[in-house]
């Protein structure tokens, strides 16, 4: 007998459908409740440090903002919950709650969203609010969900009709464009906690917990198609935790998105869960219920419900698909379109002595068994229109599953992160991991970093990675006249004779991004930093291969610019202006290596 579990329709109304109420906050608990499902939840990531603000003898107000789907009404209402308010109080307080603090004995005024105020209900809300801040009313403190760019737009019309107020706006929008938690004067009792800034990885495998383990798959006991139901083998696919698998790789897509400024809102990872799990290849519907996962596992038709498609948004239509961020920033990494020969040969040909094995992971009824009718098709000839784009869209959905399914190698060619375009992915991750803990261990990392710059700060294909050449056109002329040394070449990690200058890497960026520093040893200070996000790390690693993809070179080549020009005008102000003796920096074609050449002219000042 087929069960018909309600656990699968109150995930569905998490996924890419029309019924997806149920990812905003406010409709969570009652549709839990409706389908006496328990809800699934997560400690917000920030929870714990408004509780103790708001649980001290002086609280300060609070800011939560950030993008849609960052958890801003969810971390206020599981902090009301905590402070000692009831769930219902909540849900019937409408958009403004309060509750009596018993440490401060201040009353905390809670708005769930500031933009479902009206222009009447948000001029009040405000006006309290900077008198709050300004210390003329200390018998209230806010906790205010919002998002960020309409926080801003709030409070600079707000500030447009009250111009006493002005500071205040001045001081949040300062805030937001430093990324700063608190005033960095130190004159208003603030907090801005921006969530959009938070690493979502942990969070996204703690959900993913919630939803593989939920006490509700119990129901599918006794289910007779519960061992080959597509929705308990993509269940069973999301459990393994190793790094060659689903989560695993997953987990490293969302970090290295956030590195690059690209953050997994909570609603979007619950979106991206439920896809994987119940997505299927149905215009009409594309989520699977229990009717349609039993119809699947009988005809055996398992290409409807690839988990390693739905990762992607694939079991969606085109213009539905780019509705949806996850999905859009997934694309972005082009896995399925990236390869190689060595991957390629083994899909078509059956190579295993490419790979060690006939397949890397067996993934039973989502393996190479899914493109066999098309790969003999390809190998016989068969390459009319039709059969040559079914062995296009065959190969491609292999090369996606080859990705989350190849193990780590040291031989670059099965390097999984060369299915992507971001080829240098899986070193990146390495470096923000042990660029401080174990430096030594990326020490070649590193060095392909410094030959990344020489060669764009020099125009040369030199091979000079132990120091960094900071060179400028000269006269901002085009390269053909030349590059001016800026100062002596600076080592990595040890002083240079002049003004001890040295060249260092830590993990003082966003979120531990870490950061390429020029460093003075005497007076000890950062002369200039630039955060290696992973953009402008695959772009460094690139040009110290050799190759230069034109797709993301002029950005990257600004930003590059910009470093050296920051830390020109630093050096340029510390030395008063003098460069001293007038050096180009030349190639020798012999040795392949940067060297000097003097020209004698003396005491140049810019």
């Amino acid at each position: 007998m087929t069960n018909n579990n309600p656990l699968v329709d109150f995930l569905r109304a998490y996924g890419p459908s029309s019924a997806s109420d149920n990812m905003y906050d406010e409709h969570v608990v009652e549709a839990a409740r409706r389908r006496h499902v328990e809800p699934i939840s997560e400690t917000p990531p920030r929870l714990k440090q408004i509780v103790t603000n708001c649980d001290s003898v002086f609280p300060e107000t609070i800011i939560l903002t950030g993008t849609a789907g960052d958890g801003k009404t969810y971390h206020c209402r599981k902090a009301y919950l905590e402070l000692g308010g009831l769930s219902h109080e909540f849900a019937a307080s409408g958009k403004i709650v309060e509750i009596k603090l018993p440490k401060s004995g201040m009353m905390l005024r809670i708005i769930k969203d500031l933009s479902e105020l009206t222009e009447a209900e948000k001029e009040k809300e405000l006006d309290h609010v900077a008198r709050v801040l300004r210390g003329e009313d200390n018998d209230k403190v806010y906790l205010i969900a919002a998002n960020d760019g309409q926080l801003l737009k709030f409070w600079r019309d707000f500030a447009y009709k009250h111009p006493s107020y002005r500071e205040v706006e001045e001081t949040l929008r300062a805030m937001l464009k430093d990324e700063l938690e608190a005033d960095p004067r130190e004159q208003l009792p603030l907090r801005l906690i921006n969530l959009s800034r938070q690493p979502h990885h942990e969070l996204f495998n703690n959900l993913l917990d919630r939803v593989v383990e939920h006490k509700g798959w119990d129901a599918c006991e006794g289910c007779e198609v519960c061992a080959t139901c597509p929705i308990q083998i993509n269940r069973r696919l999301l459990a393994s935790s190793e790094d060659a698998s689903l989560r695993g790789r997953l987990t490293n897509l969302i970090r290295l998105s956030a590195a690059n400024d690209s953050h997994f809102p909570i609603r979007q990872l619950l979106l991206l869960i439920v896809n994987i799990l119940l997505g299927d290849d149905d215009p009409n519907d594309p989520l699977l219920t229990c009717k349609k996962a039993a119809a699947r596992a009988k005809n055996e038709d398992y290409r409807l419900t690839n988990p390693f498609q739905n990762v992607f948004g694939l079991n969606l239509r085109q213009n539905i698909r780019m509705q949806y961020h996850a999905f859009r920033t997934l694309d972005a990494y082009g896995i399925g379109c990236e390869t190689n020969n060595t991957i390629d040969d083994h899909l078509i040909y059956r190579r295993p002595e490419e790979t060690g094995r006939d397949d890397p992971v067996a993934h039973g009824c989502y393996g190479l068994s899914l493109f066999e009718s098309r790969r003999r098709a390809y190998l016989k000839g068969e390459n009319d229109a039709d059969t040559f784009n079914d062995f296009r869209k065959g190969i491609e959905t292999q090369r996606r599953r080859m990705f989350f399914a190849l193990p780590a190698s040291d031989e670059k060619d099965l390097d999984p992160w060369r299915l992507t375009v971001f080829q240098f992915g899986g070193d990146y991750l390495s470096f923000m991991d042990k660029v401080v803990r174990d430096p030594e261990s990326v020490a070649s990392l590193k060095a392909s970093l410094i030959l990344g710059l020489n060669r764009t700060f020099t125009g040369t294909l030199c091979d000079d990675r132990d120091m960094l050449w900071v060179a400028s056109p000269a006269a901002n002329g085009h390269d053909r006249l030349g590059r001016v040394l800026e100062c002596s070449p600076l080592p990595i990690g040890g002083g240079s004779y002049e003004r001890n200058l040295f060249v260092d890497f830590d993990n003082k960026g966003l979120n531990g991004r870490p950061c390429l520093t020029i460093k003075s040893k005497s007076p000890p200070e950062t002369m200039a930093a630039m955060d290696l996000r992973p953009l402008l790390f695959e772009y460094l690693m690139r040009v110290s291969t050799g190759s230069l993809p034109s797709s993301f070179s002029r950005q990257c080549y600004e930003e590059v610019r910009q470093f050296r020009l920051k830390f020109v005008g630093r050096f340029r102000e510390a030395t008063d202006g003098r460069l001293g003796n007038l050096k180009l920096v030349l190639l020798n074609a012999q040795t392949g290596h940067l060297q000097e050449c003097h020209l004698g002219f003396k005491d140049l000042t810019t």
